[in-house]
């Protein structure tokens, strides 16, 4: 038996078929242009997050040691 999935909108004016099979959106997540928008910024951050944790569960990493440092260098300024 086939299904055919639809996709209806809601309005004021009364219910439309916005979409079916045949013309569904591209996935989000296959979205560049959506993942390098502004309304994405939350979904980079978060996968900044994530992304090293999987990682760190893939290779049984429990503990990490982070160093931070500064550098600066003094510019002298010569006379003409």
């Amino acid at each position: 038996m086939y299904f055919e999935r639809l996709v209806f909108g809601v309005s004021k004016f009364g219910v439309y078929k916005l979409m079916n099979k045949s013309n569904l959106p591209e996935k989000a997540y296959r979205n560049l242009d959506f993942l390098t928008s502004q309304d994405a910024r939350i979904i980079r951050i978060l996968s900044e997050f994530f992304e090293p944790q999987a990682r760190f569960k893939k290779y049984n990493i429990v503990d990490t040691i982070v160093f931070f440092w500064f550098c600066s260098f003094k510019i002298q300024k010569r006379g003409l």
